[in-house]
């Protein structure tokens, strides 16, 4: 019986990525050779999920007060209201720019690494 090597690697990257424990699902090969979690989501894409709902939200946030301060400029807001939705966006525009600072510097330290 031969397996696919991409099917082994798919399976030894499962492993590591657990630790080595054993969890609730356990990695299988289907009838194709393919290496399955049994899981309906991959880290990847939740992953990449999180990352668009958290970039969505600091848009978001950025419009609420592009819009909150043109109320304050017409007269039709209090200014703490237009202070605190700035602040807002400025906490949430400081977030997103750490959370790419960090991923920078892990994809550079990535590269530097030797094959």
């Amino acid at each position: 019986m031969s397996i696919a090597i991409n099917a082994a690697l798919s399976a030894y990257r499962t492993a590591a990525q657990s630790g080595g424990s054993r969890s609730s699902s356990s990695t299988f090969l289907d009838a194709t050779g393919a290496a399955s979690t049994g899981l309906s989501s991959t880290p990847a894409s939740s992953f990449m999920d999180l990352v668009k709902q958290g970039l969505s939200s600091a848009v978001n946030t950025g419009k609420s007060a592009e819009s909150m301060e043109v109320k304050g400029l017409a007269g039709q807001a209090d200014m703490r209201d237009v202070v605190l939705a700035v602040a807002n966006a400025e906490q949430a525009l400081s977030t997103v720019v750490n959370v790419r600072d960090k991923v920078m510097s892990a994809y550079q330290e990535i590269m530097k690494m030797p094959i």
